[in-house]
């Protein structure tokens, strides 16, 4: 691979191999400042692991992450937990019904115990955090997810 710029104003990257390209359609960026392949190689593992390609004050390229709003992470961190506590209700409800019916095995018993210690794990989990720290469910328990 030739020679590899960036442009603050297109937030772009460009080959030199295509510059004539550029030129004859809408033309090549003006403030197209050359970086190493290492630097374009760094910069798209950023990229593809979350992180946003922004210009500094110089025009060259660099990493940030981006910020997400702390009630967006609420929010999504409840959606799971609604998610995680519904299946671990409807795990739990045969198991109980099982106990309350005398029929339970010691397997159903040793199950439903579990899920009811998961079922407070989850409540206590801090759904502010990014990411939320869930806990592990049961193991041995399937959950209808």
């Amino acid at each position: 691979m030739g020679k590899i710029f960036y442009s603050a104003s297109k937030r772009g990257f460009f080959l030199e191999e295509d510059k004539a390209i550029y030129e004859d359609a809408s033309g090549w960026p003006m403030d197209a400042l050359e970086i190493s392949q290492q630097m374009y190689e760094d910069l798209l593992s950023g990229q593809s692991n979350g992180q946003q390609i922004i210009p500094d004050a110089t025009g060259y390229p660099v990493l940030v992450t981006p910020e997400v709003d702390p009630k967006v992470v609420t929010a999504q961190n409840t959606d799971q937990f609604n998610r995680l506590l519904i299946a671990t209700s409807a795990a739990a409800f045969p198991l109980q019904s099982a106990v309350t019916l005398g029929i339970a095995t010691s397997e159903d018993q040793s199950a439903l115990a579990a899920l009811q210690q998961y079922a407070i794990d989850l409540a206590n989990t801090d759904l502010s955090q990014n990411p939320a720290a869930f806990p592990a469910a049961p193991a041995g328990v399937k959950l209808p997810i």
